[in-house]
C-alpha cells in the first residue's frame, strides 16, 4: 500500500512517504506538489494525506492540485484533507473580535515563504470542489480516528490555544479550526 503524507513539514507520519517543498528531517521526498502527477502514474497511490497544505495555494493552482491527486489515486483510493474551517474561524470571531487572531487564522504567516493562505473552504464548498473533480463519497472525518491521531498536526487544531488540553487530546471547551474531510475515488 502506497501512503503519501503532502506538505509534511517536520511532521514524519510511519508508513507514508512524507513528502514536503523543503528539506527537514521528516521529509522523506523533497517535491512541488504542483508536479505530483509528473513524479507518480496514474492510479498508483492508495492514500493521501494533506493537513494544512493545499491553502498555501492560490485557488486555481489548489484545485488543480486536487485535481492530480485524484488522477495518481487508484479506484477506491483515500484522500483525506484538513484545511482551515472558514464557519470555525468566523464563529470564533463572534465570540471574541479579536481582529489581530482572526488575520492570523486568515492570513497565516504570510512573511514566511510558502506560509500564507491563499483560499478557504466551508465544508458545502470543499465538498463541492471535490465531487466536481470526480471524488464519489465525501464526508468529514474526526482526527481522533485516524491512524496518525497521535501527530500533532493542525488537523486538530483548536481555540483557545490550551496547552494542556493538547498533552491531553482532551479539547471539550474549545473549538475546532480545521476542516478535515476524506473522499474517494
Amino acid at each position: 500500500m502506497t501512503k503519501l503524507n503532502l506538505g509534511c513539514g517536520e511532521r514524519h507520519i510511519d508508513g507514508y512517504i512524507n513528502i514536503d517543498f523543503k528539506k527537514s528531517p521528516a521529509v522523506d521526498r523533497v517535491l512541488d506538489i504542483n508536479n505530483l502527477d509528473k513524479e507518480y502514474h496514474e492510479y498508483s497511490l492508495d492514500v493521501i494525506y494533506a493537513s494544512h497544505v493545499i491553502e498555501h495555494f492560490k485557488r486555481d493552482n489548489g484545485n488543480n492540485i486536487l485535481k492530480q491527486i485524484y488522477k495518481v489515486l487508484k479506484p477506491s483510493g483515500i484522500f483525506r484533507i484538513a484545511v482551515p474551517d472558514w464557519d470555525a474561524v468566523v464563529d470564533r470571531y463572534k465570540d471574541t473580535y479579536d481582529l489581530e487572531e482572526l488575520m492570523r487564522i486568515i492570513y497565516g504567516r504570510p512573511d514566511a515563504f510558502g506560509e500564507g493562505h491563499y483560499t478557504i473552504w466551508t465544508y458545502g464548498t470543499l465538498e463541492k470542489d471535490l465531487k466536481d473533480i470526480g471524488f464519489r463519497d465525501v464526508w468529514e472525518y474526526d482526527w481522533r480516528t485516524t491512524e496518525h491521531s497521535y501527530m500533532d498536526d493542525f488537523s486538530r487544531a483548536h481555540l483557545p490555544h490550551d496547552v494542556e488540553a493538547i498533552r491531553t487530546g482532551k479539547f471539550d471547551n474549545h473549538r475546532l479550526m480545521s476542516l478535515n474531510m476524506e473522499a474517494v475515488k
